[in-house]
């Protein structure tokens, strides 16, 4: 089972109703889930692990929308951009052979949101990445990057960003010895 925290209060906006303990323990129980813990307005919800798409708070309603057929889930892609495009090279072949980018545009992002989206990020990189040795997500704003993307790899030396959380530009090398991340992962 794989368990995540989200605000009742927050849920009952993103269903756009109110619903009650009591219904959110049975619609839960009847989608295969568990209401775990509740302390306050924080809800302790356990999920299936083949279940990754409700791992936050808007793919959990998004579900229970969909359950309780309130409403029919709708996605939308459009591809009309022609530098929207990835080349790999040969050089990460025998390290991380594929990628995949999505763009998706017009999001409304705030503190609570962004603390959303990395919590899910983390929680797919320690299930399903395992502990990123199998693959690693990114988050970045379209406009710093520049399209068509190429997704390589390179030596540390080679390698210069400002790391988040730092204000200053570094090579992958002091990535790896100093910024606590790049410590934590300098393994792979």
């Amino acid at each position: 089972m794989v368990v995540f925290d989200i605000s009742h209060k927050e849920l009952n906006q993103a269903l756009d109703k109110t619903i009650t303990i009591n219904e959110l323990e049975e619609v839960l129980f009847d989608m295969g889930f568990e209401l775990a813990a509740i302390q306050e307005d924080l809800l302790t919800i356990e999920i299936t692990a083949e279940r990754l798409d409700v791992l936050s708070l808007q793919g959990l309603a998004r579900a229970i929308k969909s359950f309780k057929e309130w409403e029919k889930p709708k996605v939308e892609f459009q591809i009309n951009k022609k530098d929207y495009v990835v080349y790999v090279t040969k050089k990460v072949k025998d390290i991380r052979p594929y990628t995949v980018c999505a763009i998706i545009k017009n999001l409304k992002l705030d503190d609570s949101k962004i603390k959303q989206i990395i919590n899910v990020q983390e929680k797919l990189h320690s299930l399903l990445a395992r502990g990123r040795t199998k693959g690693a997500i990114g988050i970045y704003p379209l406009d710093t990057i520049k399209l068509p993307i190429t997704y390589t790899a390179s030596k540390p030396e080679e390698i210069k960003f400002i790391p988040l959380g730092s204000d200053k530009m570094r090579h992958g090398i002091e990535i790896l010895a100093d910024v606590p991340t790049g410590k934590e992962y300098a393994h792979l």
